[in-house]
């Protein structure tokens, strides 16, 4: 059952933005496979808002879901969308991380965190032959299983760690201040990759897998420094059975470890032996101008997506694991050593990949339209197509199709004789054996030749805050859900879902919340009576006071005028009327009131008097001479006097000219009377 040789899980998975419900609308959630993008997106709530008598209906909400999975020799782990993580199948090295000392598990459940500071979710997982490790939000790997060659990094050798514990920190070679950004785990060894862009590596390194410039029979307990060429930096690692690669961030492999087989790809198969510092995969035979985005290291072969898309293969084929179209006969594992296309054989023209999960001696790719292409050895039901292998219509030596699942697939992963597959979900889905409950779907010591669905989420609640909503529908993992009645304020919208395996309820819970991301508005009601009385040619200001729509100080009311206001004021959008008064009167005036959960309206009357009356004065030119000197004074419009020095001085002038004309006429009047010479 478990005596065939091992083999590693050979991806790690990267997380570049871990989706803790959802922080933020319209954030998203990316699952890195060797570089390559392939993730649930976080879909944008709308309405972000609502009224607070509620009933209105919210769309974009995420279920909480299995974000990544992988698999050991004989069982798997997943990762949530929240970070927590369920581990099913066998247990025989505390694979299952729940200090459980039995031997199996058809049921997943979760692993225990006794020994994790509180608030660290989980944001990436790897598995080897019989270890399992999980980077941490913090920086930190944690690990658990078997520990016989140090593969778990703690400083100390072993049988059995049957609990998550964190690697070692001390006794290291990883710099301070050098946070693991991803890991991978082989057969016996683990690799991890720094912020700073370097590999390190623990565990065994009986084949140079280490990559430290050495062979030896002594394991690395604590991390060292992989030899990696100096000014390079790298973006992805994979761990084989006893090999190991890192991509560059220029496209190019370089690998390190057993090339028996030719699985290092550099064009060499020695027939045993080690390298034991990285070298060049002859990356050039992939094609002009094709670089590597991804490298997936299976038992003693390997394969990497091109820039182009297309899988390339290399090393053992024994079982037509390569997918070339020619598999060697049985016990005859000789194969390539240099990277060769895969055979299209089922695959459309034109089809590109963008993922790959390999078990022992079968492989798994996936298109770039979700659809599932299988090759290699068919035994235990592994090509996914209700077949078992040689002798079928389907030859197991290039791709064939799997047997449909349901929905598009967005990751893969294989273990010993299973594979699984990711949906758009949130759902695994597997096929191949389960005899120790490897299939995750509740059922053990059975096999399956087509996809069967295994551990996955059904939602059982959505709250707005703590008032729950109703008449929601889950379209692949998208919720549509009504609000109920909430005050106003703005709320987190929490999704609880039950975990069931196939279907078995685990009786577990799981839920995922979408911090602040709604708005509970209550419909505005106008609350000014009356407007101050405005005057003619003064600025004018009044308020609209609104009760409801304003929100942690943020006011979501808008305001319109209906074409009521007078002649020289104007409303803004939050409800201040002003401006210049130019007419006189008084007018009834509309204002409206609005937000997302209703409207307002409220007539007012607006009463404008006369201001002081304007007096202009016009100097106007004098015809005679420009110089004052020419006129023997001065004129009006040449004094140089301010505005009050000249109304001062055309008083004075009116002033003086009456006082001329009645002298005058008072010398006319002497005059009448006075008797004539």
């Amino acid at each position: 059952m478990l005596n065939h040789p091992p083999v590693s899980c050979v991806r790690h998975i990267k997380m570049r933005s871990l989706l803790r419900g959802i922080v933020g609308v319209g954030s998203a959630i990316f699952l890195t496979m060797g570089g390559v993008a392939s993730a649930h997106s976080v879909p944008e709530i709308a309405p972000p808002g609502g009224t607070t008598a509620g009933g209105t209906i919210v769309t974009g909400v995420a279920a909480p879901g299995f974000a990544a999975v992988e698999a050991s020799l004989a069982s798997a782990l997943a990762l949530t969308s929240e970070g927590e993580i369920f581990t099913w199948g066998g247990n025989p090295s505390g694979e299952l991380g729940n200090g459980s000392s039995e031997w199996f598990s058809e049921i997943p459940g979760t692993i225990r965190t006794d020994n994790i500071p509180g608030g660290v979710a989980f944001i990436a997982i790897a598995a080897g032959d019989n270890h399992m490790t999980a980077l941490g939000d913090d920086g930190i790997a944690y690990v658990w299983g078997n520990n016989s060659s140090g593969q778990l990094g703690i400083g100390t050798i072993d049988n059995v760690i049957d609990t998550p514990v964190p690697f070692s920190t001390s006794t290291t070679e990883i710099p301070p201040g050098v946070q693991i950004v991803d890991l991978a785990a082989g057969s016996e060894h683990t690799l991890a990759l720094g912020s700073d862009g370097w590999v390190y590596s623990w565990g065994s390194n009986i084949s140079g897998q280490l990559g430290n410039g050495a062979v030896s029979n002594t394991p690395s307990t604590t991390p060292v420094s992989v030899n990696l060429p100096l000014g390079i930096s790298f973006t992805s690692i994979s761990a084989g059975w006893n090999s190991s690669f890192a991509v560059s961030s220029e496209g190019a492999i370089y690998a390190w470890g057993d090339n028996t087989y030719g699985q290092l790809g550099d064009g060499t198969i020695p027939l045993g032996g080690g390298i034991v510092s990285p070298i060049p995969v002859l990356t050039l035979s992939l094609g002009q101008g094709i670089t590597a985005t991804a490298v997936f290291a299976g038992y003693q072969y390997t394969l990497a997506l091109g820039s182009d898309g297309n899988v390339y293969v290399w090393g053992s084929n024994s079982a037509g694991q390569l997918g070339t179209g020619a598999g060697n006969l049985p016990g005859d594992p000789m194969g390539s050593g240099t990277p060769t296309p895969l055979t299209n054989g089922a695959i459309p023209n034109g089809t590109t990949f963008v993922d790959i999960g390999t078990g022992l001696n079968a492989a798994a790719g996936l298109s770039g339209d979700g659809i599932v292409y299988t090759w290699g050895e068919g035994g235990d039901g592994l090509l996914g197509n209700n077949t078992t292998g040689p002798g079928t219509p389907c030859s197991c030596s290039t791709p064939v199709q799997t047997s449909a699942i349901g929905e598009a697939v967005t990751q893969l992963a294989g273990g010993h004789a299973t594979l699984y597959a990711l949906g758009s979900s949130g759902a695994v889905y597997g096929w191949g054996r389960g005899d120790l409950g490897q299939l995750g779907n509740g059922e053990a010591f059975t096999s399956s030749l087509v996809p069967v669905l295994g551990v996955h989420t059904v939602v059982e609640s959505v709250f707005f805050g703590s008032t729950q909503g109703f008449s929601f529908t889950n379209e692949n993992g998208i919720i549509t859900v009504t609000s109920p009645v909430n005050p106003e304020g703005i709320v987190d919208i929490t999704v609880g879902a039950g975990v069931f395996a196939g279907s078995v309820d685990t009786q577990t819970t799981i839920t995922a919340t979408a911090v602040e991301a709604f708005t509970y508005v209550a419909p505005p009601s106008i609350i000014t009576n009356a407007l101050p009385s405005a005057v003619t040619g003064a600025d004018y200001s009044s308020q609209i006071a609104v009760a409801g729509g304003v929100v942690n100080a943020q006011n979501y009311n808008t305001f319109t005028d209906l074409g009521t206001l007078p002649v020289g004021l104007s409303i803004d959008s939050s409800g201040v009327i002003s401006g210049v008064p130019r007419e006189v009167g008084t007018r009834e005036i509309t204002v409206r009131v609005s937000n997302l959960a209703g409207e307002d309206t409220q007539s007012f009357f607006l009463t404008t008097t006369a201001g002081q009356p304007e007096i202009t004065v016009e100097v106007i030119p004098h015809s005679g001479p420009a110089d004052p000197s020419e006129r023997g004074g001065k004129s009006l419009a040449h004094t140089g006097e301010n505005p009050a020095a000249l109304w001062l001085w055309a008083c004075v002038c009116f002033l003086a000219g009456g006082g001329i004309l009645f002298c005058q006429r008072q010398k006319k009047v002497k005059l009448s009377g006075t008797e004539k010479v």
